[in-house]
C-alpha cells in the first residue's frame, strides 16, 4: 500500500470517533439509531450516479470486520479480528527480528521463537509493551508477561441477520471463537455455502458443517440464541489443514481468499509469511515450485482439504481471488511500500510471479524493483514471471466479479475490488489473445490513470468511496455489502457494513427470482431442471446447479451432456462442461459406458465457441482420455490461443503420473494388456497403436515459434508441461530458435535441473540472464560453479553478444543485463567458496566499464569470504553458508588494491576500505593509515572510525579511551566494544558512565552509543536493565524530545543519506528531496537543519503535527456533497480555495460547495521514530543537518 494513501486516511482519521472497544456480548441487536459518528461516517460517502448506499450493519453487531460471506438465505457470516497489533506482532516493530524470522523454516518454529522472545528477551518485552502501534499486554492479568497472554485475545465468526427484513441487520450472534493459540494469525477469510463454513486463521484452514435442518431451511435455532460462546449448537467444527504461517512478517500478511471454483474446489491465497503444509500432510515439495516457505501463493483442495496442492506461487500479499464467468481465476497483490505498485493479476496453474519475502528487506527492494520484477508485460525484465495485466489501485483488498444480477446490466462483466483506504473501484478486462488488458474506461478516453487515482473527485471506474473497505460480497436479495473497518488501522472496535443498490431494481423481478432459487436449493429439483438452471442470468444460480448435478454423478451426465451438445445458451454449455470435468474427477462406477459418452462429445473439440473448445479439452485432460489426444495436438498448433493453452493443460493431466496414467481408452484389449506379467506383454501386440500418449513436442515447438512470446498464457502452458515431462530436452536446449530454447530452460528452472547451465553461454542475452536467475535464485547449488565462472568478464567470451548489435526486443539495457548477472555470479562464488574465484571477484571490483553495485558486490564478497553473510545479498533470504579459510581472498585483495586504492568511486573506495579491514592483508595498517591524507573528507573519515575500531585493548584501557581518545570516532568504537565484551568488569564500567549520563556529565556525542552498548550488554547483564530505567527516569517528563536529543551529536550523515534514500518504511524519499533526489509532497530538506535548526528538524521527526511547514499545511474540506477533499492550501479567494492534492493535483473547491473546512495532520505520518532506532535517528538528523 503505498504511503502517500497512508497519509490521507491519517489525514481523515483525525476527523473519525476516539478509539474504543464495545461490549462482547455473544448475542447483540442494534439500537433504534445508528451512532453519531456512523451518521457521519455515512455522509462523507460518496456513491455512484444512479445508485444509493445505506448502512447494513455496524458496532455492536459486528467489530474490527476482515472479511465476509452471505449464504444462500442472506444471513451474513463476518470475521472479526480482536488479536490484530496485539497477540499478533508486525515485524516492522521488531527489525531486529527479521534475521531469525527469515530462517524460520515451520509454524513450529515460530512458536518456538516467539516463546524465546517472551522468554528470555527484556528488550523485545519493553517494546511489545509499549508500542504506540497496537501493544502486547499482560492480557491473563497474572502480573506476568509471557506465552499465556497470546491465548487470550480470540478471533470470532459472527452470523449476522436482518430478521425482519427492513434492509437493515437487526441481530448478531457469535457463530464460532476459540481461534487464540500462540500462533494464531488474524482469521481473515471466510466462505458460506450450503451446509458448510470454510474459514481461515493461521495456521489452520477449518470447516463448519451445520446440521441443524432448522437453520438450514432459512431458520433461526432457538439453541443458537441462548449460545454465549464457543461454536453455536448442531455445527461440527473440522481442522482440514495446518501449517500456513511460516513467517511473522507484515502485520495484515494472512490466510485469506476462500472462494469455490467452477471445478467445485477450494481455492484460498497465503500472504508471504510462507506455508509449509506439504510437512504436515507428510510430503516434501517435489520441486522449487512447491516449496512456498518464503512466498505468497494460491492454493487449491477438494472441499474436504483432500488433494491439497500449490496452485500458483509468487504472490505478497493476494488477500481475495474472484473466478469470472468464463473460469478464469483472478486476484490483486499488494505492494512492498517500495516504490512498486498494487497489481491486478490473471491467476494461472503453474504460474510464478516472482515476489518472496526477501526482497521487503533489502535497500530499495533489491531486484524487485531494479529488475523492474512488478512491471507489466512491456516492461518486465523476467520471462520466469507471468507479469500483472494492470496496476490498479493502491490496497487491494476483498474483490468479486458480478454475478449477473443486483445492480443491474451496466455492471455485466464487471470485477469490484475494495481499495483499502479509499472506497471500491470497478471495471472489466478484455481478452487479448490468452492474455487481458483492462477496458479504457469511456469516460477516461485512452489514459489507465484513473486506475491508480485515489481522489473522490475523480469518479471514473468508482463504486464507492471515502471509507476503508476490507472485503465486499454479493447478497441474495441484490446489491452488494461493503466491510468497512480499521479506520484509523488500529482495531477500533467498530465495523459498518455498507449496502450499495440500485433504486431502480427495487422490485426487480429477476433480483427477487434469484433469492428465492438460492435460498430454496438445489437439493430437491430435478436433473432437467437443474439443466435448465445452468443459463440463468446469476452466477451463483448456475454454479449451483452445475455443483449438485455434479454430485449427483453419472446419473446426471445425460442431462450436462445434452446442455453441453444442444443448448444455444454458450454459459450454460461451459457449466454443463465443467460439470461432466467434476463427475469425471471422481469415482466412477460405468468405465466403459462412459468411454463411449467420451467419444460422444467428442465434437466438441471442433466447437465454433472456443471457451466451449476450451473447456471442452480440460474435460477429456481431466478424464485421461488418451483417444482425444490427437485433436489436442492440432489445437495446440493451430487453435486459437485461449484454447491452445486449455490443450497443453490437458496433456499435461494426460501425463499426470500421479493419477495414474491414461483412464479412458476404447480398447477392450488395453486392461488385460496393462494387467499382464513384463516378459508376456512384450511378446504380445500394443492393445492401441494410435492411440499410446505420445508428447505433442512438435505441436508445441511451432506454436512457440509461432506466436509464444507475446502471450504469457499459453507460453506459461507450455512451460508447465514441458517441466514435467522429466529428463532433458536435448534438441530444445539446442535449438536454433531462441523462444523454443527458452521454453526448455525455464523448464528446467522449475525442476531445478542442474543442466540449465549450459544456457549460461547462450548466445542471447534473455536466456543467460534467466540462467543466471534460476541457478542463484532459486537456487539450484550443483550449477553456481558455472554461474560463478563468469567473472570477470563473461560476455568477452561470447563474441554473439554485442553492445553495438543489441537486441532491440529486451526489456533491458547492456549495461543492465551485466549487472543483474554479474550480481548473482559474485554471490554465486562467494557461496560456493572455490579458492580459485577470489580473484575473479576482485578483478571483477576493479571493472570501471561495470556499475559501482556490481563492483560493491565484488568488494563485500571478498571482505566476507570467510564468514559469508546468512542473509543473501541478492534475494535477501536465509541461506545458511560454511565459513571458510579467508586466504584466498585476502591475497586476491591484496593484488587489487594498489588498483583498487586510486579509484574514482567514494563509494566503491569505502567498500574497498572496509573489505580490506576485514581481510587485514599484509601491511594493512600502513596502508590504511596513508589514506589519513585522502583528499575526500568521507573517506578519511571512515579511515579514522576503522582505525580506532582495529585496536585490541583490555577493559581497562576501552575505558580510558571513552574520555581520552583522539576523536568522538575512537571513543563511540571503545563504548561499542565494550557493550560486546564478556568481561564482568565492562558492565561496571558501563553502569559507571550511566551515571554519567544521568548527572548530565558524559559528551553528547558519546550517549547514543553508550545507550546502544548497555542495551547490548544487558542481556548478559540483567542488572543493566535498571541503569538504563534510571536514565529514562532522569528525563523530562513534559519534554516530549528529551530521550532524543541525544541524536544531535556525532552522527554518520553518509549513512544517514543512505537510510533516507533506502528506508521504504520510513519513505522519506517518497515525499522529500534530500541532495536533489526525491518526491515533492513535503518540504525540500536540502539545507533544512541549517535554515531551521536542529530543535526544529528533531520535533518534526518526533511530532511532525507540531508545526507544520509554512505552504504544507494540510486542510481538510468537507464538501455538501459528502465528499472529502484533502491538500495544501495554494490559493484561496471568497469564491473558491485552491487545493494541492497527492492525487489530482491542483483542485478548485467553489466556496458555495463547502460545507466545512478543518485542519488535518501533516502528510508526514505520527509515529514514524518508532520505526528508528537512536543511532539511525542520529544518522539521519547528521544528514539532515549537513551542508545543502
Amino acid at each position: 500500500m503505498s504511503f502517500p494513501c497512508r497519509l490521507l486516511i491519517r489525514v481523515a482519521g483525525l476527523f473519525w470517533a476516539s478509539l474504543f472497544l464495545w461490549a462482547d456480548p455473544a448475542i447483540t441487536t442494534p439500537g433504534t439509531s445508528p451512532a453519531p459518528d456512523v451518521a457521519a461516517a455515512q455522509a462523507r460517502l460518496r456513491v455512484a450516479p444512479g445508485l444509493k448506499v445505506e448502512l447494513w450493519a455496524s458496532e455492536p453487531l459486528i467489530q474490527n470486520p476482515t472479511s465476509l460471506s452471505f449464504d444462500e438465505h442472506g444471513r451474513a457470516y463476518v470475521v472479526e479480528s480482536h488479536r490484530r497489533r496485539t497477540s499478533v506482532f508486525d515485524i516492522r516493530n521488531f527489525k531486529d527480528w527479521v534475521p531469525d524470522d527469515l530462517a524460520l523454516r515451520s509454524v513450529a518454529d515460530r512458536a518456538a521463537f516467539l516463546q524465546g522472545m517472551l522468554a528470555t528477551n527484556r528488550a523485545f518485552l519493553d517494546a511489545a509493551t509499549k508500542s504506540t502501534r497496537g501493544g502486547f499486554r499482560d492480557f491473563t492479568g497474572d502480573g506476568v508477561v509471557d506465552r499465556r497472554d497470546l491465548e487470550v485475545e480470540s478471533e470470532r465468526i459472527r452470523l449476522v441477520v436482518d430478521d425482519d427484513q427492513d434492509g437493515r441487520a437487526d441481530r448478531a450472534l457469535t457463530f464460532a471463537d476459540g481461534f487464540n493459540t500462540s500462533v494464531s494469525g488474524v482469521a481473515a477469510g471466510v466462505l458460506a455455502h450450503g451446509s458448510n463454513v470454510w474459514f481461515t486463521c493461521i495456521p489452520d484452514l477449518w470447516r463448519f458443517s451445520i446440521r441443524d435442518p432448522e437453520f438450514l431451511r432459512g431458520g433461526r435455532p432457538s439453541s443458537w440464541l441462548t449460545n454465549s460462546s464457543g461454536l453455536v449448537p448442531g455445527v461440527e467444527s473440522k481442522k482440514l489443514l495446518t501449517g500456513f504461517g511460516v513467517h511473522v512478517a507484515f502485520g495484515g500478511h494472512d490466510l485469506h481468499g476462500l472462494i469455490k471454483g467452477p471445478d467445485g474446489r477450494l481455492y484460498f491465497t497465503i500472504a508471504d509469511r510462507g506455508s509449509d503444509v506439504l510437512s504436515s500432510l507428510g510430503r516434501d515439495p517435489l520441486t522449487p515450485f512447491e516449496d512456498v516457505r518464503d512466498t505468497g501463493a494460491v492454493f487449491r483442495c477438494e472441499p474436504d482439504g483432500a488433494q491439497f496442492e500449490v496452485f500458483a506461487r509468487g504472490l505478497r500479499n493476494p488477500q481475495e481471488l474472484a473466478f469470472d464467468e468464463f473460469g478464469n481465476l483472478w486476484t490483486g497483490d499488494n505492494n512492498g511500500d517500495g516504490g512498486d505498485k498494487a497489481r491486478w493479476t490473471l491467476v494461472l496453474e503453474g504460474a510464478d510471479y516472482g515476489w518472496t519475502i526477501g526482497w521487503q528487506w533489502l535497500p530499495k527492494m533489491g531486484a524487485w524493483n531494479s529488475e523492474r520484477l512488478w512491471h507489466t508485460q512491456e516492461s518486465n525484465t523476467a520471462a520466469y514471471i507471468v507479469p500483472p495485466v494492470a496496476h490498479i489501485g493502491h490496497g487491494p483488498a476483498g474483490i468479486a466479479y458480478y454475478p449477473g444480477t443486483g445492480l443491474g446490466d451496466g455492471f455485466a462483466g464487471s470485477f469490484f475490488y475494495c481499495d483499502f483506504p479509499g472506497g471500491v473501484r470497478t471495471f472489466r478486462v478484455e481478452p487479448v489473445g490468452a492474455f487481458f488488458r483492462v477496458v479504457a474506461s469511456p469516460e477516461a478516453v485512452s489514459s489507465t490513470s484513473w486506475m491508480e487515482d485515489n481522489s473522490a473527485t475523480n469518479f471514473v471506474g468508482k463504486l464507492l468511496w471515502n471509507l476503508t473497505p476490507v472485503d465486499l460480497a454479493f447478497p441474495p436479495g441484490g446489491g452488494v455489502v461493503v466491510a468497512d473497518g480499521f479506520p484509523t488501522w488500529e482495531k477500533d472496535g467498530k465495523g459498518r457494513l455498507w449496502r450499495v443498490s440500485n433504486p431502480a431494481l427495487q422490485n426487480d423481478p429477476l433480483i427477487r427470482d434469484t433469492q428465492r432459487l438460492l435460498a430454496e436449493g438445489m437439493s430437491q429439483r430435478k436433473d432437467a431442471d437443474l439443466g435448465q438452471l445452468l443459463g440463468q442470468p446469476d452466477m451463483r444460480v448456475r454454479l449451483g446447479a452445475q455443483w449438485e448435478l455434479a454430485a449427483r454423478g453419472e446419473a446426471a451426465w445425460p442431462t450436462l451432456s445434452a446442455v453441453a451438445e444442444k443448448s444455444r445458451e454458450p454459459r450454460a454449455r461451459r457449466h454443463a462442461i465443467w460439470g461432466l470435468s467434476q463427475i469425471l474427477r471422481g469415482p466412477t462406477a460405468s468405465e466403459n459406458r462412459l468411454v463411449k459418452r467420451l467419444h460422444e462429445l467428442l465434437p466438441l473439440l471442433d466447437d465454433h465457441d472456443s471457451y466451449v473448445q476450451g473447456a471442452a479439452a480440460r474435460m477429456f485432460g481431466t478424464a485421461r482420455f488418451s483417444d482425444a489426444q490427437s485433436k489436442l495436438r492440432q489445437l495446440i498448433e493451430l487453435g486459437a490461443s485461449p484454447v491452445a493453452a486449455q490443450a497443453v493443460l490437458a496433456y499435461q493431466d494426460l501425463f499426470d503420473t500421479r493419477s495414474g496414467g491414461t483412464r479412458f481408452q476404447s480398447s477392450w484389449w488395453a486392461p488385460i494388456h496393462a494387467s499382464l506379467p513384463a516378459g508376456l506383454k512384450a511378446k504380445l501386440p500394443d492393445p492401441e497403436p494410435g492411440r499410446a500418449l505420445s508428447w505433442p513436442i512438435v505441436q508445441m515447438e511451432r506454436r512457440v515459434i509461432r506466436d509464444s512470446a507475446t502471450d504469457p498464457v499459453l507460453f506459461q502452458a507450455i512451460v508447465e508441461l514441458i517441466s514435467n515431462r522429466g529428463g532433458a530436452l536435448v534438441d530444445w536446449e539446442s535449438h536454433t530458435n531462441s523462444l523454443v530454447r527458452l521454453t526448455c530452460l525455464l523448464a528446467e528452472r522449475r525442476r531445478a535441473d542442474p543442466n540449465i547451465s549450459v544456457f549460461l553461454s547462450d548466445s542471447d542475452p534473455q536466456l543467460v540472464l534467466e540462467a543466471a536467475r534460476a541457478v542463484h535464485d532459486v537456487p539450484i547449488y550443483p550449477a553456481m560453479p558455472a554461474l560463478a565462472s563468469l567473472l570477470p568478464n563473461f560476455e568477452q567470451r561470447q563474441p554473439t553478444i554485442d553492445d553495438r548489435q543489441w537486441p532491440t526486443n529486451l526489456n533491458f539495457s547492456r549495461d543492465e543485463w551485466l549487472t543483474f548477472v554479474l550480481r548473482r555470479a559474485v554471490n554465486a562464488a562467494l557461496i560456493g567458496g572455490d579458492p580459485s574465484k577470489a580473484s575473479a571477484v576482485a578483478q571483477t571490483a576493479l571493472r570501471t566499464d561495470l556499475a559501482e553495485t556490481v563492483r560493491i558486490e565484488a568488494l563485500e564478497a571478498l571482505g566476507s569470504w570467510a564468514y559469508p553473510p546468512q542473509i543473501d545479498r541478492v534475494v535477501g533470504l536465509h541461506r545458511a553458508v560454511r565459513t571458510r579459510d579467508s586466504m584466498p581472498a585476502r591475497e586476491a585483495f591484496a593484488s587489487a588494491w594498489p588498483q583498487l586504492e586510486q579509484v574514482s568511486s567514494t563509494n566503491v573506495l569505502l567498500a574497498a576500505i572496509r573489505a580490506g579491514n576485514a581481510l587485514q592483508p599484509p601491511n594493512w595498517a600502513g596502508q590504511l593509515a596513508d589514506l589519513n591524507r585522502h583528499p575526500d573528507p568521507v573517506i578519511r573519515a571512515e579511515v579514522k572510525r576503522l582505525r580506532a575500531e582495529s585496536v585490541n585493548l583490555s577493559v581497562n584501557e576501552l575505558f580510558d579511551r571513552t574520555h581520552a581518545g583522539q576523536s568522538p570516532v575512537e571513543r563511540q568504537s571503545a563504548l561499542r566494544a565494550l557493550g560486546q565484551s564478556t568481561d564482568p568488569q565492562a558492565q561496571k564500567i558501563l553502569t559507571q558512565l550511566i551515571k554519567q549520563l544521568v548527572r548530565g556529565q558524559l559528551p553528547r556525542e558519546l550517549q547514543v552509543d553508550l545507550l546502544d552498548a548497555a542495551r547490548a550488554s544487558a542481556t548478559r547483564a540483567p542488572d543493566l536493565h535498571a541503569d538504563l530505567t534510571a536514565w529514562t527516569n532522569s528525563l523530562a517528563a513534559d519534554d516530549p524530545l528529551a530521550r532524543y536529543r541525544i541524536t544531535l551529536a556525532s552522527g554518520d550523515a553518509a549513512n544517514g543519506r543512505k537510510l533516507f534514500a533506502e528506508r521504504a518504511d520510513w519513505g522519506c524519499q517518497r515525499c522529500h528531496k534530500l541532495g536533489g533526489e526525491g518526491g515533492d509532497v513535503g518540504p525540500q530538506l536540502t539545507g533544512i537543519g541549517r535554515a531551521k535548526g536542529a530543535e526544529y528538524v528533531l520535533r518534526a521527526i518526533v511530532n511532525p503535527n507540531y508545526e507544520i511547514a509554512a505552504g504544507f499545511e494540510n486542510l481538510l474540506v468537507t464538501r455538501k456533497d459528502g465528499t472529502l477533499v484533502v491538500g495544501v492550501v495554494k490559493a484561496e479567494t471568497a469564491d473558491a480555495i485552491v487545493l494541492e492534492t497527492p492525487e489530482e493535483g491542483r483542485v478548485t473547491i467553489p466556496a458555495s460547495q463547502i460545507e466545512s473546512r478543518d485542519r488535518g495532520l501533516s502528510a508526514m505520518p505520527e509515529g514514524l521514530v518508532d520505526l528508528m532506532t537512536l543511532r539511525e535517528l542520529r544518522d539521519l538528523m547528521a544528514a539532515l543537518m549537513g551542508d545543502p
